[in-house]
């Protein structure tokens, strides 16, 4: 147990020393393979596939705050919907600025949950979000984690719809939006979701602030058993 306290302090020595550097290499590598995984899942625009824009990008990602950031990332996906889309596009920019204004005041603490949330879920390790944005961030990371869930549906609705959404016409436009709408609205499973992982974050969270021996072991396997069972009970 001292050992294990040692190290911590060293840990904790060390990036007071090299903060400013490991927060850059942070952002490099969250942007760079959140883009990454944009290009790979949807794809619609070639341009953006590249490893050189990517490289451009995550470099520009790595001096911008959090909100910086998102703001990149949304423009990735809303290029990558323009060229399936119109309408698409249209609708996610309103969602995505609609988030945007709900996360902003709390950018600078907890603004990179909106972008691991995602993250995670095309590692298929969605359940991670929670936990670790509880445990890092806070009570109001309950906010931007729940956005980054609407986010990954948003995207995940793209690509399972996208042959009907590019075979859109002028003549169906408001039939396409509609669809859209419905699609993200109706969505019971990312309503779930929403709730289990914003429950989840604020309950990690209360009982790593405890005075108690092992709290944040015990408030990761408290708030993972509390998720799954909320997941369980919504399905």
């Amino acid at each position: 147990m001292t050992k294990l306290l040692e190290i911590k302090e060293w840990l904790k020595g060390f990036y007071g020393r090299f903060d400013i550097y490991l927060q850059a290499v942070w952002k490099f590598i969250l942007s760079a393979s959140a883009i990454t995984v944009l290009n790979q899942n949807l794809g619609f625009m070639e341009q953006l596939k590249s490893q050189m824009v990517v490289l451009i990008l995550g470099l520009i990602c790595s001096v911008l705050p959090y909100g910086g950031m998102a703001l990149i990332c949304a423009g990735v996906v809303l290029a990558h919907f323009y060229a399936l889309s119109l309408e698409l596009a249209g609708i996610t920019l309103f969602v995505f600025l609609l988030l945007y204004l709900f996360c902003l005041r709390f950018e600078n603490k907890v603004g990179y949950a909106l972008i691991l949330t995602p993250l995670l879920f095309w590692m298929k390790i969605p359940y991670l979000a929670p936990i670790l944005v509880g445990l890092t961030g806070g009570i109001v990371g309950a906010l931007p984690v729940g956005c980054g869930v609407v986010v990954h549906f948003i995207i995940s609705y793209a690509k399972e719809n996208a042959p009907s959404l590019s075979s859109s016409t002028v003549d169906n436009i408001l039939e396409t939006i509609r669809m859209i709408i419905d699609g993200l609205l109706n969505n019971k499973a990312m309503l779930v979701m929403i709730a289990a992982f914003a429950i989840t974050v604020i309950l990690v969270h209360l009982i790593k602030s405890l005075s108690v021996d092992y709290a944040w072991l015990i408030a990761i396997g408290v708030g993972t058993v509390v998720d799954l069972l909320i997941l369980i009970a919504g399905d």
